[in-house]
C-alpha cells in the first residue's frame, strides 16, 4: 500500500493501533514522550473483568511490537500535529499520510461527584486508589486495617462465587465460601474463574467433623437455656446458615452474609438465637440510597412491621451509630403523614412520642419529627413554616419510616423509578457486626457491595 501513519502516544491504545496498522500492511511509526512504552497501563494492577495482571498484557504488547515492523521512538515529544505529519519539540519534521493521536486520558476527578462522598468522607476510594494500594501490595482502610474474613452461606451460587473472586482478587476481603467443594470447583472451572482452595469450606465433609463438633459445643453452651439440646446443636451444624454463623461466633470469620428466600424475619431466627440475649431485642435494617444530593439512609426496611415507640427510639439510635461508622454525621427525620402534630391519629402520635423521648434523653442527636417527606427534604420550607425545628439549615441524610411497608415501598420506588443505586440491607442492633442477610436472587454487584460494607463495619469501634 505504501502508506505511512504516525501514532502519537505509546500507551495501550497507541501500541494496539500501531500493531493493527502494521498487520494491515501500513508502515507505522510509534512516538512516545516517556522513556518506556505503556502509559497508564504501567501503573495498573489487574484489568477488570478478567483480572488479568496488567504487566502480562503490557509484556505481550511489547513483545509483539518488537517482533513487528513498527518503528518505535521513545523520549520523543511532539510539539505540533498536522494532517500530513508532526513536528517534534526538537524542531524535526516527520511526514506521514495520516496521524493518529493516542495521547491517553486525564483521570476523572471523583470529587466532582459529591454524592459519592469522595474527598469528603473517610474510606471512599476510586478504582485508581485501589489500584495504587494493590501495586503497593496491600489494600487497607484509612486507619491501616487489613481486609476482613467474610463467610458466605450460599457459597455454591454462581453470583456469590463471582463476588468472592472479585473480593479476593482485589484484596478487599478474604471470602470463605460455605458449601460443597466439588460443586464450587465445578462452577469455577465452567466460568474460567480461580480462587484459593483455602477460601472453600466444605462444611458437611468428613474433614470438617471436628469443627462441626466444636461449633455444636459452643452453640449448646450459648443457647441451652433457650431450649436447644446438644443433639439439636449437632444437627444444626449440618445446616449452612447455622454453620456459617458459628464460624463468626467462634472467631473463624469476622462477619457473614446469609441468603434468604422468603421472609427476612424468618431468616433472622438463628441469628437471634446466637447473637442476641432475648427474643425482644430490637433489630432493624438500613438501606443506603445513592441520590443526586448524596447518600441517604433509610430505616427500618425489613424487620419491624409496626414498630412501637420503644422500637422507633432504638431504630433511631442504631441508625445514628451506623451512619457515624461511615464517617457521616447523621441528620435524621422521623417521617409521617403529619407535620409536628397537625394530625393526632395513633401512628402520628406514636412518632411524636418517640421524638419527645429522643429529645429528652439524647439532646445531642440531630433528629426531629414527625414530618412529611417533602418538609423533611426541603430545608427552606421546613424552616419557614416550622422555624422551631431542631435541624435548622442542615440537609437531612437519614429517613426513619413509621412502619415497614412505607420504608420498603419507598426505597424500591427510588430504585425502579428514580434510578437510585441501593446498597443493603445493613442489619443493625447486634452487639457485633457479625451477619447480614441478602436475597438469594441478589446480583453479584449487590453481594459485592454488601460485602464491602460488612467488612468495613467489623473494624468500627462499638
Amino acid at each position: 500500500m505504501g502508506k505511512r501513519v504516525i501514532v502519537v502516544g505509546g500507551g495501550i491504545a497507541g501500541m494496539q493501533t500501531a500493531l493493527k496498522l502494521s498487520a494491515g500492511g501500513v508502515s507505522a511509526l510509534l512516538l512516545e514522550c516517556d522513556a518506556d512504552l505503556g502509559g497508564k497501563l504501567t501503573g495498573w494492577h489487574k484489568l477488570f473483568p478478567s483480572f488479568t495482571p496488567a504487566h502480562e498484557v503490557l509484556d505481550e504488547l511489547r513483545r509483539r511490537l518488537a517482533a513487528s515492523d513498527v518503528e518505535v521512538r521513545t523520549r520523543c515529544e511532539v510539539a505540533e500535529v498536522a494532517r500530513d505529519g508532526v513536528t517534534l519539540s526538537t524542531g524535526e519534521r516527520l511526514e506521514a499520510d495520516a496521524v493518529v493521536v493516542a495521547t491517553g486520558f486525564t483521570l476523572f476527578d471523583a470529587r466532582i461527584k459529591e454524592e459519592y462522598g469522595y474527598g469528603i468522607y473517610d474510606n471512599v476510594y476510586t478504582t485508581v486508589d485501589i489500584e495504587r494500594m494493590l501495586n503497593e501490595g496491600r489494600v487497607a482502610l484509612k486507619d491501616g486495617t487489613a481486609p476482613r474474613r467474610i463467610a458466605f452461606s450460599e457459597g455454591e451460587r454462581l453470583s456469590t462465587i463471582k463476588a468472592a473472586v472479585h473480593l479476593a482478587n482485589e484484596n478487599i476481603a478474604m471470602p470463605l465460601l460455605v458449601g460443597s467443594r466439588s460443586k464450587i470447583n465445578a462452577l469455577l472451572r465452567e466460568n474460567h474463574l480461580t480462587l484459593d482452595p483455602r477460601c472453600i469450606v466444605d462444611f458437611q465433609s468428613d474433614e470438617q467433623e471436628a469443627r462441626r463438633n466444636r461449633y455444636a459445643t459452643l452453640l449448646y453452651n450459648k443457647v441451652s437455656r433457650k431450649g436447644v439440646r446438644m443433639s439439636e446443636a449437632i444437627e444444626y451444624m449440618m445446616q449452612r446458615d447455622w454453620f456459617t454463623l458459628m464460624m463468626v461466633d467462634a472467631g473463624d470469620a469476622d462477619t457473614s452474609i446469609l441468603g434468604y428466600t422468603h421472609r427476612y424475619t424468618d431468616a433472622l431466627k438463628p441469628v437471634r438465637q446466637i447473637f442476641t440475649t432475648n427474643s425482644n431485642t430490637t433489630l432493624a435494617t438500613m438501606e443506603i440510597v445513592t441520590t443526586k444530593r448524596g447518600p441517604m439512609f433509610f430505616a427500618d426496611t425489613a424487620v419491624n412491621p409496626s414498630p412501637t415507640v420503644e422500637d422507633l427510639v432504638n431504630i433511631v439510635l442504631m441508625a445514628a451509630q451506623t451512619v457515624r461508622n461511615f464517617g457521616i454525621e447523621p441528620v435524621m427525620a422521623m417521617l409521617s403523614h403529619s407535620n409536628f402534630g397537625t394530625d393526632t391519629e395513633p401512628l402520628a402520635a406514636k412518632i411524636s412520642k418517640a421524638v419527645e423521648i429522643l429529645h429528652f434523653q439524647y439532646p445531642e442527636l440531630l433528629v426531629d419529627g414527625e414530618m412529611k417527606a417533602d418538609i423533611a427534604l426541603n430545608k427552606k420550607a421546613r424552616n419557614e413554616i416550622y422555624p422551631f425545628n431542631k435541624l435548622g439549615d442542615r440537609e437531612i441524610n437519614v429517613l426513619i419510616f413509621p412502619n415497614l411497608s412505607s420504608a420498603n415501598i419507598s426505597y424500591k420506588m427510588m430504585e425502579i423509578l428514580g434510578g437510585a443505586e441501593i446498597n443493603g440491607p445493613i442489619l443493625m442492633g447486634l452487639n457485633q457486626s457479625c451477619v447480614h442477610l441478602i436475597p438469594e436472587v441478589a446480583s453479584t454487584r449487590s453481594i459485592r457491595n454488601l460485602s464491602v460494607i460488612a467488612a468495613a463495619e467489623t473494624i468500627q469501634p462499638k
